[in-house]
């Protein structure tokens, strides 16, 4: 779990589980930064985005993960869990926003 930074006075809380990461290349538009993952959002041109973090992360994909992916297998399950269930109304708030900022960029 991690902040992104869009502003140095706003910052939207995000879950983001990512062993690899964008460079940032010159034709590219850093949008926002994380703690862990400096490339968060960029824009290239003026109609592709990308979006590193997990917007749509469910309770059910966590459980999912956590017995499948190599890092999460390693890690603390009712501690992550807690963490999750505290942190998911706010992760539900900026993956709706996300999606609306989308739709409007996207002319819907």
């Amino acid at each position: 779990m991690a902040d992104f930074t869009v502003t140095p006075e706003e910052s939207l809380k995000v879950f983001h589980l990512h062993g690899e990461t964008v460079l940032l290349a010159d034709h590219m538009q850093l949008l926002a930064s994380g703690k862990f993952c400096p490339t968060q959002v960029v824009r290239i041109g003026a109609n592709a985005y990308g979006i590193q973090c997990h917007f749509e992360l469910t309770a059910e994909m966590l459980e999912n993960w956590m017995n499948e992916d190599e890092d999460l297998l390693k890690t603390d399950k009712e501690n992550l869990n807690a963490i999750f269930r505290n942190e998911q109304p706010e992760y539900l708030r900026t993956g709706r926003q996300l999606m609306i900022n989308f739709l409007k960029t996207a002319g819907y």
